[in-house]
């Protein structure tokens, strides 16, 4: 697995997003590598400014899905009690959000 991404602070780096060539398996073939916007390494989303904005928006998303999935169960005329709600959430939610 090869991703390619270019740190850099500077504004008019943005757009400046250079490629790199490399051999592939077969001695004639060569494998073209473009820059991406962010790479996830290790459960963490590292995007080109070192900010982690996206990292944030991605789990903001994934906990905000783990919500809505438990409203499903945990509707006020047939849904779970408040305590097994909150267990859920102990459980589901809390440890998307604090990794």
């Amino acid at each position: 697995k090869r991703e390619l991404m270019h740190y850099s602070h500077r504004r008019k780096d943005k757009n400046n997003a250079p490629t790199i060539s490399l051999p592939g398996a077969d001695d004639n073939t060569e494998v073209t590598i473009t820059a991406t916007a962010a790479t996830k390494w290790l459960g963490v989303y590292l995007d080109r400014t070192l900010s982690f904005d996206y990292h944030v928006k991605q789990l903001a998303a994934r906990a905000e899905r783990a919500v809505n999935g438990m409203g499903l169960l945990a509707n006020t005329v047939r849904g779970l009690s408040q305590d097994h709600v909150r267990r859920l959430y102990i459980a589901c939610v809390r440890p998307i959000m604090t990794y």
